[in-house]
């Protein structure tokens, strides 16, 4: 899986991006769940503390925002 991450600076200034190769992950939902875990820890180590997470991934915001997905195989890397 090659997850893509971009991060942007007020209305749509480009910061820097990334792209990378995950390896040993089953699924496109733990690839999606990775790079959106490297994307933050990337954004904490600029110091930036207000953020807007987007990302096209349903099942994504719906484990972040919610506890549906906690008991799912996946659920264990939105803890």
């Amino acid at each position: 899986m090659l997850p893509l991450e971009l991060l942007q600076v007020r209305a749509g200034e480009f910061l820097e991006g990334s792209c990378g190769n995950l390896c040993r992950v089953a699924t496109p939902f733990q690839a999606e769940a990775l790079a959106t875990l490297h994307s933050l820890e990337r954004i904490s180590q600029l110091g930036m503390s207000r953020i807007i997470l987007e990302t096209d991934v349903s099942d994504l915001v719906r484990g972040l925002t919610s506890s549906d997905l906690d008991q799912i195989v996946d659920g264990s890397l939105l803890k």
